[in-house]
């Protein structure tokens, strides 16, 4: 009787094979509600290192975001003489196209006006003035002024809580709650 090897085809699919294992569990250990805090921190740690990690499920659990976020600019021409006016846009009236082809840049809209993505606004204010040149060019706007600063500013409106079981039925905001000022951009001329 001889005693057989296994060949390099064979333990190389049996690697796969246990990767794939490893990939599975990590994945059940991160989505499912385990009374294991150790093993669900442990797996999503390993998940995240691997590049496999599911990132945070806190927009829906355990505490849903409780805040509608918008931007608006002004353009302004001098200090104190306001050329247009620019405001993210509004959700619900977007079509279901344009929610989709500008979901990206609601997601940008919705984060970049935290403090810890200050680096971005002045990127955010010369984007707003680009589309101003391009409203500009196409005729919708009437710009005689040449712009030299965008004001960048917050809207924030506070959502109710759930009562009960349920939410509150989905209603337009009324208008938002507090307003101010996240930075004066110069522009370029």
């Amino acid at each position: 009787m001889t005693k057989r090897f296994p060949t390099i085809t064979t333990l190389r699919y049996a690697a796969i094979n246990g990767l794939i294992a490893v990939f599975i569990l990590l994945m059940v250990l991160q989505g499912m509600p385990l009374n294991m805090p150790a093993a669900t921190v442990h797996a999503r740690l390993t998940a995240d290192w691997l590049g496999i990690g599911s990132g945070a499920w806190d927009m829906y659990a355990p505490v849903p975001d409780r805040q509608n976020h918008r931007l608006s600019a002004e353009l302004m021409s001098s200090e104190s003489h306001v050329v247009a006016r620019w405001s993210s846009p509004e959700w619900r009236k977007q079509s279901a196209y344009q929610r989709f082809w500008g979901h990206r840049w609601a997601e940008y809209y919705d984060n970049v006006w935290g403090n810890n993505n200050a680096a971005l606004w002045p990127a955010l204010a010369q984007h707003v003035a680009d589309q101003h040149a391009v409203n500009s060019a196409l005729g919708k706007v009437q710009d005689d002024e040449p712009l030299r600063q965008v004001k960048l500013i917050a809207e924030t409106k506070g959502l109710a809580p759930p009562a009960g079981e349920r939410w509150p039925k989905p209603v337009p905001p009324e208008g938002y709650d507090d307003n101010w000022v996240l930075s004066i951009e110069p522009l370029p001329f």
